[in-house]
Formats: structure tokens, C-alpha cells, sequence
């Protein structure tokens, strides 16, 4: 069928997947439209692709949304789950010593 199959050293399917988003037309109809892949054969740096401009959120928006529990750690903190609650909720406590954390994500 002309697909490439590739194998790891234990004779395993090498992973490789295409990351879609669901898209909603005005008449309701969904389609998906491929956004990226993970492709396990490929170099470390080039494995993962994804192509947020190409990506509608959720109620047609075309920036992610924010999160609904809790704002970004200022630098020097880190996220800390708050149990029982969804990821995005999360509460930001000093990094540890010999721990940094960078500006756009604050994790440690």
C-alpha cells in the first residue's frame, strides 16, 4: 500500500500517530483537520510537531484558552496539584533549592 512500517530492536511497531483537531462547520458538520504527529522513528528533537495556528479551541475560538482554576506561577515558583481538583488547578510554592524556574511556564 506504499506505508512505511518501521521496527524497533525488539521487533515492535515503532510508534508513530497524527494528532487531529475537530473542527465544527457552520452546518454542523465535524471534520478533522491533522494538526501534527508523533512519530517515535524519527530524532528526538523532531519526533513531536504540532501546529497551534492550524488548532480551533473550543466554541470556535482560535486562541487555547486559559485556564479556568489558576493564573501562571510568577518566576521562582513551580505549579503544585491541588488534590481532588482537575490539573488545571494547581497552587505555586517557592522552587526548591538548586531548582529554577524559567518565565513562560514556571516550572521547576
Amino acid at each position: 500500500m506504499g506505508d512505511h512500517v518501521w521496527f524497533d530492536s525488539t521487533g515492535g511497531v515503532v510508534a508513530r500517530y497524527e494528532v487531529v483537531n475537530w473542527q465544527q462547520d457552520s452546518d454542523g458538520s465535524v471534520h478533522f483537520k491533522p494538526v501534527g504527529y508523533y512519530d517515535a522513528s524519527l530524532p528526538p528533537h523532531q519526533r513531536f510537531v504540532l501546529n497551534t495556528e492550524n488548532i480551533i479551541w473550543v466554541g470556535g475560538q482560535l486562541e487555547k484558552p486559559r485556564s479556568v482554576c489558576s493564573e501562571s506561577c510568577p518566576p521562582g515558583t513551580r505549579k503544585a496539584t491541588q488534590k481532588g481538583r482537575p490539573v488545571c488547578c494547581y497552587d505555586c510554592i517557592p522552587c526548591a533549592e538548586g531548582e529554577i524556574s524559567n518565565e513562560t511556564d514556571a516550572m521547576s
